[in-house]
């Protein structure tokens, strides 16, 4: 049985491997990713919640960030990115990257919030990761940390998060998972030429 599963996983992953060179792109700013993501969250009253959501965040060409997660619960608008560089694998076209999404959540209500998808990007097709919460104090340390009133995506050195955003994940609280499938929509050539 052992054995069996082991050729069925080996197999899987190949049929993966293969596939990958034809889903890595090498997208320059502009563009749009663009997914359909679930989560999987505890919930208040005890036990797990799933939610399914839409996800899209658009880079422009100075690398201000844009975007939103919209579910049945509303929407929630991403005010900062941080991002590594590519890390390649020995396998051709397997890369993976990491990406830190900062959200607002429930903006003008009466308790606004920070989430944070803390994650790892495959092949820029696959983003999965731990989700965080901190409650919303505008110019507080941990808000500046997140880069919330700094639109600009921020590129991380090396593979390692900076110190200052690893303090202020520190001080999040993990309430959950999340995982997106999505891909890239290059933005159209300024207009065709700026017609």
């Amino acid at each position: 049985m052992m054995h069996s599963l082991k050729i069925c996983v080996a197999a899987w992953l190949a049929a993966v491997v293969m596939g990958m060179p034809c889903m890595a792109q090498d997208v320059q700013p502009p563009f749009t990713w663009q997914g359909k993501g679930t989560g999987s969250f505890i919930s208040e009253y005890g036990g797990t919640e799933e939610v399914d959501f839409d996800f899209e965040m658009s880079i422009d060409e100075q690398g201000m960030v844009k975007g939103k997660t919209t579910s049945d619960d509303g929407t929630s608008r991403i005010v900062h990115c941080f991002y590594s560089e590519k890390k390649y694998y020995e396998v051709p076209g397997l890369f993976s990257r990491n990406i830190v999404i900062v959200l607002m959540i429930n903006e003008y209500g009466d308790t606004p919030m920070l989430g944070v998808l803390n994650a790892r990007a495959l092949a820029d097709v696959f983003l999965y990761g731990e989700v965080l919460l901190a409650r919303y104090e505008s110019g507080s340390d941990t808000a500046k940390a997140l880069g919330v009133g700094d639109s600009q995506a921020t590129l991380m050195d090396g593979d390692e998060l900076p110190s200052g955003l690893k303090s202020a994940l520190k001080k999040c609280l993990p309430v959950g998972m999340a995982k997106i499938e999505g891909d890239y929509k290059q933005a159209e050539a300024s207009a065709a030429g700026g017609q």
